[in-house]
């Protein structure tokens, strides 16, 4: 998840069909916002140390 998120801030340069990759990314921040807080959590523990 954390990784399509990342690659959704990159540039496309290549897409056979556009209606899909917005579905996948529209897909991956839906998912996404919903991990959002735990995620923020676990970075907060590994900072904390």
């Amino acid at each position: 998840m954390y990784i399509r998120t990342r690659v959704l801030k990159g540039k496309v340069i290549f897409c056979r069909d556009e209606k899909v990759l917005y579905e996948v990314a529209i897909q991956a921040i839906k998912e996404f916002e919903d991990y959002e807080k735990i995620y923020d959590e676990y970075l907060q523990d590994v900072a904390r140390g």
